[in-house]
């Protein structure tokens, strides 16, 4: 019977030879194996939640063992590592296992020692695994999770809303082309500690959507919305969790109330021009020449086959995003007036770029607790604009996650942990702030 049911072990080593002899002690001994030559070729590996245990060589051919678990660690990955190599150093070894490494191993080495670390790695995996499945537990216990609006001049804005008024908060912004419906599985895994509020912006969802001849539909008017809708039901002072058009809506919110932002957590909500991909340029030339021509043409961007093949499919694992996101937006989007209302928002996208330098004067200037979780796979947002955060606050954290545009519908339980860790120490230091909500009357 193997040794370990359910649990595999990658071998990495350039040496053909080397490989060979591991798989097949490792093999022999009841373990699962699978081995590569390279890093990439690891990275690319379809399914690399089954490796509960790397045997890493330290040298590499492209990426070095040590850039590896920098990496593995970035995407927020926790697997065992146990270095094998002929070429350590007292620097290189004290550098592994800071960073966490099981095992660091100098070729030769006994075949016990390997069998002993790798055991080792393994218990280490399990507890990876209890720690991870206990943490989840927590954060799913029994919130209500209630709905509300509130009248904001001519808009009726709908918010969800859940955890104790009295708890530390986090404002929760979507983007397009969806609604506060996509954080419907982050919203118990953090409502147990924080009071979680989530509008659906002008427009989107289920906020009543005033008619573009009543209301001008551009950003800065979204964000004049929701920060009178922030002030309607008494955030004092909160974490902004901003994605997609939540972004310049919410750093729009934070230029003119900076005074309320404790912590800012973007989930592939960019702020930098090196953010943006190629896929931009229907939109940009809609932009620069604002004809009904070029207007038409960004209307495919609303399509069916867009919002799910591309906004939510794309890049990630089909099997893990289900329908109920992309068939309630692409419903949303059916509505009477709902396309123009978009293309009247895409065409105001323009004054987003050019209110980043403003955006990425806060970020110095504030320097507020950061973390950027990043779907690396995403076709108009690059990694590239995750990492930028670091440019202005050298403590940002970026985590980047093999998955698309929306990385809650794979990633939610990784990226709810990842969010609690950080919040712990935002809110511990911001202890000394009215973080209390007042009372408002909600209908």
């Amino acid at each position: 019977m193997p040794e370990n049911p359910g649990q595999t072990i990658a071998i990495l080593d350039d040496d053909p030879s080397v490989r060979e002899a591991l798989v097949s002690l490792l093999n022999a001994n009841g373990f699962t194996t699978e081995s590569f030559s390279d890093a990439s070729t690891f990275l690319n590996c379809s399914c690399l939640e089954k490796f509960a245990c790397l045997v890493l060589d330290l040298r590499l051919q492209g990426m070095g063992g040590l850039e590896l678990q920098r990496h593995l660690a970035a995407e927020g990955r926790r697997v065992s590592i146990i270095f094998i190599t002929a070429h350590g150093t007292p620097e290189n070894r004290e550098q592994a296992l800071h960073a966490g490494a099981t095992d660091f191993l100098s070729k030769p080495f006994s075949e016990d020692a390997l069998l002993r670390a790798v055991r080792r790695g393994l218990e280490k995996a399990q507890n990876f695994s209890k720690a991870s499945r206990a943490k989840q537990k927590k954060a799913m216990k029994k919130i209500p999770l209630t709905f509300h609006t509130t009248q904001i001049e001519d808009v009726k804005v709908f918010f969800r809303q859940a955890g104790n008024p009295n708890s530390p908060a986090i404002l929760l912004l979507h983007g397009f082309p969806t609604s506060s419906h996509m954080f419907r599985d982050l919203i118990p895994r953090l409502a147990d500690e924080y009071h979680i509020v989530a509008p659906d912006l002008p427009g989107f969802g289920n906020t009543a959507a005033p008619a573009r001849e009543k209301f001008r539909y551009t950003f800065d008017n979204l964000a004049r919305i929701i920060g009178d809708f922030v002030e309607a039901i008494g955030l004092n002072r909160f974490a902004i969790y901003v994605f997609d058009y939540g972004a310049p809506t919410g750093f729009r919110l934070a230029l003119a109330k900076p005074e309320r932002i404790a912590a800012i957590i973007s989930q592939n909500g960019n702020a930098y021009l090196e953010g943006f991909s190629d896929a931009w340029t229907v939109w940009q030339n809609y932009w620069k020449h604002p004809t009904a021509e070029n207007r038409e043409a960004c209307r495919e961007s609303l399509s069916p086959r867009v919002i799910r093949e591309i906004q939510y499919l794309h890049g990630a694992d089909a099997e893990r995003v289900s329908p109920d996101g992309y068939t309630l937006d692409i419903a949303y989007m059916a509505r009477p007036g709902a396309e123009e209302i978009q293309l009247d928002l895409i065409l105001d996208y323009q004054s987003n770029p050019e209110m980043y330098p403003a955006f990425q004067k806060f970020f110095r200037e504030r320097q507020l607790p950061t973390l950027a979780v990043w779907g690396k796979n995403d076709l108009h947002f690059l990694p590239a604009g995750a990492e930028a955060y670091r440019r202005d606050n050298a403590n940002a954290k970026v985590v980047f996650y093999d998955t698309g545009h929306f990385a809650l519908e794979t990633h939610s339980a990784e990226i709810g942990d990842e969010i609690r860790d950080f919040l712990k120490t935002v809110f511990v230091r911001d202890e000394s702030k009215s973080l209390t909500p007042k009372r408002s009357k909600r209908k």
